[in-house]
């Protein structure tokens, strides 16, 4: 299994016992998904440009708008 498919493994346990038991399997999987490309997409970014480490910009700041756009559809799932 690659790094990529470990870590989005390891967010799907930890995103499940998080939102809880009545949690659609198949939105805590996207969530993980998204958590994991938002996560690499932030880090590419802020390797490429000039954003600082800490606050607007910084890769936490660019995930956590990654996530916030690619989870706009799971009405109950709070970032």
């Amino acid at each position: 299994m690659s790094l990529v498919n470990d870590t989005e493994t390891a967010l799907v346990l930890v995103l499940r016992d998080l939102m809880g038991p009545g949690a659609e399997p198949l939105e805590v999987r996207l969530l993980a998904i998204a958590a994991n490309t938002a996560q690499r997409m932030a880090v590419v970014a802020w390797v490429d440009g000039d954003s600082p480490a800490y606050g607007d910009g910084s890769p936490a700041e660019v995930a956590m708008r990654c996530i916030r756009i690619l989870t706009a559809g799971l009405g109950h799932v709070s970032t």
